[in-house]
């Protein structure tokens, strides 16, 4: 069961990682939107 288990939850924390990674990068691309990003 924990064999099965930890590799299922590694892909969700690499995907949430991804995902943030690409949300920062978004952020930096668009400078004007830098403040209006971080507020929300």
């Amino acid at each position: 069961m924990l064999t099965s288990k930890n590799p299922l939850k590694n892909d969700l924390i690499t995907e949430e990682v991804i995902e943030k990674k690409i949300e920062l990068s978004k952020i930096k691309s668009d400078s004007s939107l830098d403040d209006a990003s971080l507020e929300i």
